[in-house]
């Protein structure tokens, strides 16, 4: 499994300037063309800015997703349903439906009680079903919500 990262750019001692790799979706999509086809990606919503291109670049090749909210410059790790962020969740959750994504909805950030994982997916969701409702052409799709929290949301639920 292959994941997109963040960080710094590296100085070597030569004074050349290296940085890590898939940290854009033209970097991943090129790496990922050299692997064989049984070599997956994961996509950390927080080391990208607009994960949702990542996302439908990837397509079926996708198999797990981190969820933290960020803003593709630093490591931030913000819960998605703090409003820290500037992840668009409904264009994020309308990338997961389009490219068939069954995988772990996988949480990789703070939060205060377990209970809140389960409530901010189903936020989620309900904000991608409204925005749906009521902007169908932008959307073209059938609701997310015939999605279950459980299957998505690994733990003690």
């Amino acid at each position: 499994m292959i994941e997109n990262m963040l960080g710094y750019e590296l100085v070597r001692s030569n004074k050349k300037q290296e940085t890590p790799l898939c940290r854009t979706v033209d970097e991943m999509t090129a790496i990922m063309k050299l692997m064989p086809k049984d070599v997956f990606a994961a996509v950390d919503m927080n080391h990208i800015k607009h994960p949702e291109n990542l996302i439908m670049a990837l397509g079926k090749r996708l198999k797990s997703v981190h969820i933290a909210d960020g803003d593709g410059k630093k490591e931030c790790h913000y819960f998605p349903c703090s409003g820290e962020g500037e992840n668009d969740w409904s264009a994020i959750l309308l990338a997961l439906k389009k490219v068939g994504y069954k995988g772990p909805f996988m949480y990789e950030c703070a939060f205060k009680d377990v209970k809140d994982l389960r409530a901010c997916f189903e936020g989620l969701r309900c904000n991608y079903s409204f925005k749906l409702l009521t902007n169908p052409s932008k959307h073209a799709l059938k609701s997310f919500t015939s999605l279950k929290a459980h299957s998505y949301i690994k733990g003690p639920l």
